[in-house]
């Protein structure tokens, strides 16, 4: 993560928070959100994803 990334929100969001994974987690409200960070934190950051999930540049 760059902190020095730029946050560009649109008329739907007022603020941000950058948050680890479990920090998110327990911000989540809507059920099932949960189980797709987890998803994602152990398919696409703590391995790296197959080749063919690899998008080109």
């Amino acid at each position: 993560m760059d902190d020095k990334q730029a946050v560009i929100l649109n008329y739907e969001h007022i603020e941000y928070k950058w948050l680890s994974f479990n920090e998110a987690i327990e911000y989540l409200t809507l059920p099932g959100n949960n189980e797709v960070l987890t998803f994602v934190e152990k398919h696409f950051v703590r391995n790296t994803p197959t080749k063919l999930l690899h998008i080109g540049k």
